[in-house]
């Protein structure tokens, strides 16, 4: 989900082409291709993300 400046949250995706190579025994995207990405419709106020905010 994204943020936008007027507030609204947009959730939107990709399909994604992915290389991978091995890094110290770990595997590592070496390079990524978005092959359809996408976009949903702005959520409804109030459907964003919820923060539960710290009373410190």
């Amino acid at each position: 989900m994204v943020q936008l400046r007027d507030g609204r949250w947009v959730v939107g995706g990709a399909t994604y082409e992915d290389e991978y190579r091995r890094e110290r025994g770990r595997w590592r995207i070496a390079r990524r291709r978005v092959v359809r990405p996408f976009d949903l419709a702005p959520l409804a106020p109030g459907d964003g993300p919820i923060y539960e905010q710290n009373g410190s």
